[in-house]
């Protein structure tokens, strides 16, 4: 017996199916595809505006920073974190030109005298003699060079931060003295009696070339301004779980319109009872080297009574990292 059917009806069915499974298969691909890309453009984007928003900064605009509230919120830690390394590298170029433009500026005349000087010498032939004293005026102008230079050295150094200042182990009343005493010939000739007072040891962890300096400063600007007759007094104590230091003279003392700035780089004072010497930048090599060792500086001064500044900084296993030996 013969049964026969018509497959005509199954092909078109199957061929209806092909074409539907086809069409739904491609509009799935196509549609994921679409979601992917906008799933790309929408995680990418912020960070192409990141990157494009980051190109334009340039040296001559460090104040700007990335924003994180333009981005999404997984971005805002990058955006932070860039911001970060821009705030460094402003201001490590920030003392960069701060630097340039302090020596440019003390360098000037020192340099300008030499080519004077030099000048003068060359201009017509001359004894011996006057080319030994022409000589001498050249090495004091080469020494004041050197000066500016090492004191523009110690202000970019504490500028930079205490990272790299010595954190050593020390007593900063042994430092003291020692400073004192380089003065002492200094003083004698001057008519100043240099007191350095003897008690407890104070240690304190330090960078001890860095703290010489600080106490030569100070003790070297009391001992220029206070006249014959007068004294200098230096001493180290501990006090409160503090070190302190404390440089006191009998001088001409400091006007109140002053106080506010004698810290500040180049400033001079110019009157009756102080004359101006030096570049100015004694005081605020101080204030930069306590500032890297975490302490502070205070000032007091009357015309005509003397001026007493002193100096606070952590005691050893106080509060600075170190432990009580």
């Amino acid at each position: 017996v013969l049964v026969a059917l018509d497959a005509r009806e199954r092909d078109r069915a199957l061929a209806d199916l092909a074409l539907f499974l086809a069409a739904t298969g491609g509009g799935a691909v196509l549609l994921s595809l679409g979601l992917g890309i906008l799933l790309a453009r929408s995680v990418l984007g912020p960070v192409h505006r990141m990157t494009a928003e980051a190109a334009t900064l340039t040296p001559e605009d460090m104040e700007r920073r990335l924003r994180p509230d333009t981005v999404v919120k997984e971005l805002h830690r990058l955006a932070e974190t860039l911001n970060s390394a821009l705030d460094r590298l402003g201001e490590a170029m920030a003392r960069q030109r701060r630097f340039a433009s302090d020596a440019s500026h003390e360098l000037r005349t020192p340099v300008s005298v030499l080519m004077a000087n030099a000048e003068l010498l060359l201009r017509r032939p001359r004894s011996e003699e006057e080319y030994r004293m022409g000589l001498r005026r050249q090495l004091k102008t080469a020494g004041q060079m050197r000066d500016v230079a090492e004191n523009l050295l110690a202000l970019a150094r504490a500028d930079a931060s205490a990272d790299g200042f010595a954190r050593d182990p020390l007593l900063l009343d042994e430092v003291a003295a020692a400073a004192a005493a380089d003065f002492a010939p200094l003083a004698e000739e001057g008519g100043v009696r240099l007191e350095v007072a003897n008690g407890r040891p104070v240690p304190v962890t330090g960078d001890p070339v860095h703290l010489h300096r600080l106490v030569s400063n100070l003790v070297s600007n009391a001992v220029k301004f206070t006249p014959a007759g007068g004294v200098v007094s230096v001493r180290a104590s501990a006090e409160d779980g503090e070190a302190t230091l404390t440089v006191e003279d009998t001088g001409p003392g400091i006007a109140k319109e002053h106080l506010g700035r004698i810290f500040d780089r180049f400033y001079r004072i110019c009157d009756a009872r102080h004359q101006a010497e030096g570049a100015g930048l004694g005081l605020a090599i101080v204030d930069g080297i306590v500032r890297a060792h975490g302490g502070r500086i205070e000032v007091e001064s009357r015309p005509g009574e003397g001026s007493r500044f002193r100096v606070r900084m952590a005691l050893r296993g106080h509060g600075d990292g170190g432990e009580e030996s």
